[in-house]
């Protein structure tokens, strides 16, 4: 998925910077956010980041942001209850 994601979504570096930023911001909680802080050590967060990046990229439209952050989210935090 990441080498469809970089092949697909290279125009993410199209979009201007605020657009940048905000998926950035809107992705990277799940490795920044302090309730994720014990289970990042145990399950790496990379992989949902970069999910929750490419289909915010995939679908271009940042309307649906919290849809896919939220898909993200609860994707990482279901692993991370499954490794308790």
């Amino acid at each position: 998925i990441i080498i469809f994601y970089q092949i697909i979504c290279k125009n993410i570096q199209k979009l201007n910077l605020k657009t940048q930023s905000e998926v950035s911001k809107l992705c990277n909680v799940i490795k920044n956010h302090q309730i994720f802080k014990e289970c990042a050590s145990i399950v790496d967060p990379a992989f949902y980041v970069e999910s929750c990046k490419y289909d915010l990229c995939l679908d271009g439209n940042l309307d649906h942001r919290s849809l896919y952050r939220c898909k993200a989210v609860a994707t990482y935090a279901q692993e991370c209850a499954n490794h308790g």
